[in-house]
């Protein structure tokens, strides 16, 4: 059957790398995009003749010019692998990788009818790192993300995050509602990865190691901070990532990190879902072999594989906003610019839903390895009793355009607030 009136799938991949260039060198993340089923779009090359199972090559350029964007893919000799030797795969690329993360299943590799994929990007004839990364059908065409490996090339490193020296300031009410108030709510942080160095630790990431250390007694720091020639890249060096000790074999850390991670992802008494990660600003967490993603947040907890299979720790990555301390869970301000719908279909995964209002019985505690010392020399903005809204400082990462936030979803677990806002010195006016 002809169909003369397709445009080929390979101007819209150009048209969307495009425009991802230049919404990115302006300083913003281009606005959140509705996921479609795949229907008849031509990829490079193909004639008119259209069939669900025909191969579609559109999304591999997107998917490379995403990785170059990045950084590409480190070699073993410290140097880049050169663009014309990357090359996607849809298997499983089995051990001895230095660094690498993905999300599974891989592939298959998509064909016209495919409406998402994940996949990795190889450099052909180098065993030390690849890139993960999942794409997901859209209006606009491919949506791409890539899979963050916050532990890659540090396993045979000694001391991989700078030993956490900071004292706990223990919150004078170790709630969960925070500053916020009223039903404004930021939206969805986009992936932000590592732009530059500067481990620092940030006072958003700071006061959120303070709140699960005084909530939660049996946990540790595992530190926030990571020398720069550590490594691959990570939010752990430009201090907005936070390494939760939480051991998956002991049963009070265990308790912890499920109570912790159902409060985060609960839908509030307004109705808003994943409350909690939207007002801390929250980016993606890694814990016991999955990853939720903000960008991706109604595909729910993903099965993931990278250097770390994080079963002595929960990783906790924020984006820039939450970092400093902006969004409203800390300033009590909400803060515009995050995309209001994640991209991403499907419902909530089960594997740490069980919500409960229970703290887990502190025993003793273990001695705290210490984190990194240093602030952050930004300020974070007026605080009101009130919950109001406002755009954030400028920062050196991005979001994206605001929307109406979405409507919950139901079964979602809503926990209502158990206490007052947390009143931290290091937002003092509470």
């Amino acid at each position: 059957m002809r169909r003369p009136h397709l445009r080929p799938a390979w101007v819209g991949a150009a048209l969307a790398v495009t425009a991802v260039t230049a919404v990115a060198s302006a300083g913003l993340v281009a606005p959140e995009r509705r996921v479609v089923a795949a229907g008849p779009v031509l990829g490079v090359g193909h004639d008119d003749a259209w069939s669900p199972a025909t191969p579609d090559r559109s999304l591999e350029p997107v998917v490379l010019r995403t990785v170059q964007l990045a950084g590409g893919v480190d070699r073993a000799d410290g140097t880049r692998c050169p663009a014309d030797r990357l090359v996607l795969s849809w298997t499983d690329p089995g051990p001895g990788w230095r660094s690498g993360g993905f999300i599974a299943p891989l592939g298959p590799a998509p064909t016209l009818s495919t409406a998402a994929v994940n996949g990795i990007v190889l450099c052909a004839g180098n065993h030390h790192a690849y890139v993960g990364f999942d794409a997901m059908r859209t209006e606009d065409g491919w949506d791409v993300e890539l899979v963050p490996d916050p532990f890659g090339g540090v396993a045979e490193e000694p001391g991989t995050n700078v030993p956490d020296t900071t004292p706990v300031t223990k919150p004078v009410r170790a709630g969960f509602q925070g500053r916020a108030r009223g039903p404004a709510i930021e939206g969805y942080a986009r992936y932000q990865g590592q732009t530059s160095c500067d481990p620092a630790a940030k006072k958003g990431t700071l006061a959120l190691r303070d709140l699960l250390l005084t909530r939660y007694p049996s946990t540790t720091s595992l530190g926030i901070s990571r020398p720069c020639a550590i490594g691959g890249r990570s939010e752990h060096k430009e201090g907005r990532a936070f390494d939760w000790g939480t051991d998956l074999r002991d049963s009070r850390d265990r308790a912890a990190a499920a109570d912790f991670l159902a409060r985060l992802l609960a839908t509030d008494a307004h109705g808003n879902r994943h409350a909690l990660a939207r007002r801390m600003g929250l980016m993606y967490v890694i814990w016991d072999h999955k990853i939720w993603s903000a960008y991706r947040a109604d595909a729910g907890w993903r099965a993931y594989s990278g250097s770390s299979p994080h079963t002595d720790h929960v990783h906790l990555s924020l984006s820039w906003a939450g970092a400093l301390g902006q969004t409203s869970f800390w300033s009590g301000d909400v803060v515009e610019g995050f995309a209001a719908a994640p991209t991403g279909g499907g419902a909530a995964g089960s594997a740490f839903s069980a919500a409960t209002t229970r703290t887990p019985s502190s025993g003793s505690t273990r001695p705290r390895p210490a984190a990194t010392s240093g602030t952050t020399t930004s300020r974070s903005g007026t605080t009101t009793s009130t919950t109001t809204t406002r755009r954030s400082s400028p920062s050196p990462s991005p979001t994206s355009s605001p929307r109406p936030s979405p409507s919950p979803t139901s079964g979602s677990p809503v926990l209502e607030p158990i206490e007052d806002a947390i009143l931290d010195p290091l937002f003092p006016g509470g």
